[in-house]
């Protein structure tokens, strides 16, 4: 599926490619990157978490500790790719362990566009939403 994604983003350098999926109980953004020189095509890979059923502490946690060690993935044929959590903006976190929904804001300029990715959640006892992740404008 990568190597059908690199093939399709080199021929459409413009387009914006989120992987998008759900519920594995954290939520987290990813980059994905061919490596090389000159112009790298970029994907992104965007996972919010369950909406319903709170995780104990502990196990996101634990969960947690995998991803920042994710690194390179080398495809058939040879290729590898290299994977980074994105930085959230500000004080945010990625990956995020609490109860969350994932959000993906387009933002169109003329024949071009832009996405922000976000994970909005609430704090036990809140009344308001707010974002725990959001990346910048990709």
């Amino acid at each position: 599926m990568l190597t059908a994604l690199y093939r399709h983003k080199r021929l459409f350098p413009d387009q914006k490619i989120a992987l998008v999926s759900g519920d594995v109980h954290l939520g987290c953004a990813f980059s994905v990157k061919w490596p090389g020189k000159g112009d790298r095509p970029t994907i992104y890979q965007f996972t919010s978490s369950a909406i319903s059923n709170r995780t104990k502490k502990i196990f996101t946690e634990f969960l947690k500790a995998p991803l920042g060690l994710a690194g390179k993935i080398r495809l058939k044929g040879g290729i590898k790719v290299k994977t980074r959590l994105l930085d959230p903006v500000k004080h945010l976190e990625n990956p995020f362990g609490g109860l969350n929904i994932g959000m993906i804001d387009v933002l169109r300029n003329g024949g071009s566009a832009s996405i922000t990715l976000r994970l909005v959640g609430y704090e036990e006892g809140a009344t308001r939403f707010r974002d725990f992740f959001r990346s910048r404008p990709l």
